[in-house]
């Protein structure tokens, strides 16, 4: 054998070892295990945790990528660099599981080499079954000491309900890492372990409807804690109560239970008392955006009592007291088939792409009818007059293979139409603070191609569940793939093919000054007073609208601008109908009477894409607020993409609960 023919065989062989090395499944020693949920079960429609914890006889830097089923017909693959060293590593990502029966999978990558270094499940091992794990009720607990072992909502279906204890330092630093709770129990904590970022944290959940039940115990609160000023009193030294034998008996309490250690609690204006402990003591609780804190003043893990049903009573009252009756599951979340509905409404606000491309069976029939052709009469005659009729099955096989090649890299030779970017923002304001703000965004690709699309950094993106349908009824699966880190959760360089979309639905945390301000009084169905535009953007297409009824004005609000308005409510109307009072007489114009009609916008349907949210205004809605909602012109948004052949647009809505003045 010569020199050259040697390097070849070398050089193949060579390759074919460092193919088998990547092939090999982990390199010994290395261990990758996975503790999803809450003990295996899901909140599904939102983001749950996912402790990796990893291992390995040789320290490096590793990719970890978690596999996740979002919906039906989309996959988020989510990356995070991550340590490996002879000490377990624990890291803790958060991820949106959806219902479907594909399992949760990991695989653990050498940084710089790409080697595979471990994956879960083994190869040997089925995925985690996610079959009968549904929760409908999340109760996460953390302090000194465990609480609420065996509770049930009232309401709930069987087994539907989760408490879980988290360690003081497991607690999330990210208000995503609350999306599947309902309720924070902070029992005894210990506030050394808590950060001022975890307590961050727990607020801005609160904002968006979260609950917080605090339980001081013996430790004081330090002065600087973030979580002081969201407290609905001042608390006092710890103190003795006495319970009367009637009250032990109807609670269930032993008679060692007859005095009880409490912290008396000074409440803030505008804070409301919530019984407990048959009357003996009081909780006090108070809204903070469009969620509640409540200080409980027993620790209430040192009560015992007597049987289950009291436990679930005692329990069941407080939430009652804070979240409302109605607020109780009454049946297991399947997907949250109502976000799911109002994205993809979001999606037909800003679909509406001209002379979009589809592949139909008119492009395969014109395909194949050209191919018969080619290797049919037009190849016999060819080849019969260059005298080359053996060449027959070459020439049938060059073209089949030409075709396909063809095929396959047409998309990115062609392009048809143009590259579209849009996006539709919703933004959150309770009270004088804007709480939160979600983004739907998709991109619709002319050819194959890879686009680059950056966000900023504190916003939790994901796949629009089962958004694809939106599309063509596709039944394909489309991969995102995202980079994680402790702020958020962002989209990396996507490839799309031609004539094709991906769409994409961002939540975003904030806390940020008003865009409205207004002051408005309900008197025999008469909403009158005034609305202020705080913002730098143009509101347009103003609706407002009650528990029961609504009313809308045509006209635009620009910025710094007040408007007087009086509007006549109506029973019933969801949407922006001509519902104005008779415009006045002569001389006493007012630019928002009329009767021009408005656009149809359904507001309340669109913002239900937070279903969490949706619930929070309408018990706020019951308790003497107006909801004001507007379209945003030209709004910011957290997401743009890198590409200047894009058509872009941007379009907003908000909506803004104030509560009402009393009528005088």
């Amino acid at each position: 054998m010569d020199q050259p023919a040697q390097r070849h065989v070398a050089a193949t062989l060579i390759a074919a070892f460092a193919m088998l090395l990547l092939a090999l499944p982990a390199i010994a020693g290395t261990t990758l295990d996975i503790d999803a949920g809450f003990d295996g079960r899901f909140r599904y429609g939102r983001w749950s945790p996912v402790v990796v914890t990893v291992s390995g006889d040789e320290p490096c830097t590793g990719v970890l990528e978690l596999r996740v089923p979002t919906g039906s017909e989309s996959i988020i693959t989510i990356r995070q660099h991550v340590g490996v060293g002879l000490q377990k590593q624990r890291y803790v990502l958060y991820a949106p599981v959806s219902l479907t029966y594909d399992p949760l999978r990991a695989t653990l990558r050498d940084d710089e080499t790409g080697k595979l270094l471990a994956e879960y499940p083994e190869r040997d091992r089925t995925g985690m079954d996610r079959g009968n794990d549904q929760v409908g009720f999340v109760v996460l607990t953390s302090g000194r000491t465990m609480a609420m072992q065996g509770f049930q909502r009232t309401g709930s279906v069987t087994g539907s309900t989760v408490v879980a204890h988290v360690q003081a330092s497991l607690l999330p630093t990210t208000p995503i890492g609350y999306d599947a709770a309902d309720v924070l129990l902070l029992n005894n904590p210990e506030w050394a372990y808590i950060s001022s970022d975890q307590q961050r944290a727990m607020i801005a959940w609160v904002r968006t409807g979260g609950t917080l039940i605090l339980q001081p115990g013996v430790d004081p609160i330090p002065d600087d804690a973030p979580l002081l000023g969201a407290l609905p009193g001042k608390i006092e030294a710890p103190s003795v109560i006495q319970l009367t034998q009637k009250q032990l008996t109807a609670l269930g309490l032993a008679d060692r239970f007859k005095t009880i250690g409490v912290r008396a609690v000074v409440p803030h204006a505008g804070a409301r008392l919530v019984s407990t402990l048959g009357g003996a003591a009081n909780a006090t609780v108070h809204r903070v955006g469009l969620g509640s804190v409540m200080i409980l003043p027993v620790d209430a893990s040192t009560l015992v009592f007597t049987q289950a049903d009291n436990t679930r009573a005692f329990w069941n009252g407080l939430f009652d007291g804070v979240l409302g009756a109605a607020a109780a599951p009454t049946e297991a979340n399947y997907g949250d088939s109502t976000e799911q509905t109002a994205a993809h409404a979001a999606l037909d606000r800003i679909g509406d792409i001209p002379n979009t491309g589809a592949f139909g069976f008119s492009y395969i029939a014109i395909t194949v009818g050209a191919l018969m052709l080619i290797v049919g009469p037009i190849d016999f005659f060819v080849l019969k007059k260059i005298g080359r009729q053996p060449w027959t099955w070459a020439t049938t096989l060059g073209w089949i293979g030409l075709a396909t090649t063809g095929a396959l890299y047409a998309g990115h030779a062609i392009r048809s139409g143009d590259l579209h970017f849009r996006t539709l923002r919703f933004v959150e304001q309770v009270d004088d603070r804007i709480i939160a703000a979600d983004d739907v965004a998709l991109v619709y690709s002319p050819r194959s191609a890879r686009y680059n699309v950056r966000s900023e950094p504190a916003v939790w993106w994901q796949p629009v569940p089962n958004g694809n349908r939106y599309s063509a009824g596709s039944a394909m699966t489309l991969p995102t793939t995202t980079d994680q880190d402790y702020r958020g959760n962002l989209p990396a360089p996507m490839w799309i093919d031609i004539w094709n979309w991906r769409f994409l639905y961002g939540r975003r945390y904030l806390d940020q000054p008003a865009m409205i301000e207004a002051n408005l009084t309900l008197k025999e169905g008469v909403l009158s007073g005034s609305i202020t535009n705080k913002s730098d953007r143009t509101l347009t297409t103003i609706q407002l609208k009650t528990a029961t009824e609504s009313a809308a004005f045509v006209g635009t609000l620009p910025p710094s601008q007040t408007r007087d308005i009086r509007l006549k409510l109506a029973a019933g109307v969801r949407t922006l109908e001509d519902v104005l009072i008779p415009p006045p007489k002569e001389g006493e114009g007012n630019p928002f009477y009329g009767h021009r009609q408005a656009e149809n916008i359904a507001y309340e349907s669109l913002f239900a894409i937070s279903e969490v949210r949706q619930q929070a205004v309408t018990r706020l809605l019951k308790d003497g607020h107006v909801a004001v909602f507007a379209t945003i012109e030209d709004p910011t948004t957290d997401l743009i993409i890198d590409n200047p052949t894009a058509l872009i647009k941007h379009a907003g809505m908000l909506r803004a609960i104030v509560r009402l003045t009393p009528a005088p």
